[in-house]
């Protein structure tokens, strides 16, 4: 039992630690993508049996701890839902090259806005993410642009440098990077 309360609270604060790094700007890239995902399914296990085990650990009420633990797995498994049914975010990983130094990773945040007319243009927040480490990525910039420069999980990404800007592409139009 000892094994387990460990194993969980090192689960759980494994989690929170990357979404703490998620909030000031970091992120991890595995095999092209971000693993916010993986951390939401990591969370649906070991976030309520960590707070039942610490509460009944804790001589709290029983009837609290199973209260307490409904409540978190339903906030968890809904947040875990809408980021596999409705993605929030199409990402984009550009690979260095001879303009590039360093890989960026670039995230478009979704937009739901549905256009009426044909010249209807609608504009989406961008953040940038440059490379420190192969999976470790620090946020550079975010820029606002026309939305749809990113298509869910683009593989084909170009870099262009343009009067000294660089700029990637997808084929959709461009996006400044530097």
């Amino acid at each position: 039992m000892k094994k387990i309360y460990i194993a969980l609270l090192s689960l759980a604060s494994i989690v929170i630690f990357l979404f703490i790094m998620k909030f000031f700007g970091w992120t991890i890239v595995v095999n092209r993508t971000s693993i916010d995902k993986w951390l939401l399914l990591i969370a649906v296990f070991s976030f309520p049996s960590a707070i039942y085990i610490i509460s009944v650990k804790k001589d709290v009420n029983i009837r609290a701890a199973d209260t307490l633990s409904f409540f978190v797995i339903i906030i968890v498994t809904t947040c875990c839902f809408r980021a596999f049914l409705l993605p929030s975010y199409y990402y984009a990983y550009v690979e260095s090259n001879d303009i590039l130094s360093k890989p960026y990773f670039i995230s478009e945040k979704r937009n739901s806005q549905t256009p009426q007319k044909n010249s209807d243009i609608f504009y989406t927040k961008y953040i940038i993410y440059k490379s420190i480490t192969p999976v470790l990525f620090k946020k550079e910039s975010t820029v606002v642009e026309e939305r749809g420069l990113i298509r869910l999980k683009e593989s084909i990404v170009k870099t262009v440098e343009i009067d000294g800007k660089i700029y990637i592409t997808t084929g959709n139009g461009l996006l400044p990077i530097k």
